[in-house]
């Protein structure tokens, strides 16, 4: 069974799912920028870039960052689990991706 937070959804949906999530006792969750997402990248592994123990069921499919292309207002920055890469990446606001929302912290 997918978690909802797995379900591939567009950008503007996810940040709606983030923001309205409560779980853990916790309704502050919210979609995590680029340099959130990144941080919890393992640069040491060479095929899924994530410690596998700590965040279970990682897919090698993009991820949503809350962070927009600074270019393209159409367009977010998404990382991929099985590179770790980021520059490279962005998807239209329009395209479907799955999240992994976080809680509290800097929007």
């Amino acid at each position: 069974m997918q978690s909802h937070l797995t379900v591939a959804r567009t950008w503007a949906t996810t940040l709606s799912v983030c923001e309205g999530l409560t779980w853990g006792g916790r309704t502050d969750w919210r979609v995590p920028n680029a340099s959130e997402l990144l941080s919890i990248v393992d640069h040491t592994r060479s095929s899924q870039a994530i410690d596998p123990l700590a965040f279970l069921g990682t897919t090698d499919e993009f991820f949503w960052t809350s962070t927009t292309v600074a270019s393209d207002a159409t367009k977010a920055w998404i990382v991929r689990f099985s590179d770790g890469l980021l520059g490279a990446y962005y998807g239209a606001k329009t395209s479907t991706y799955p999240v992994r929302c976080v809680a509290g912290g800097p929007n």
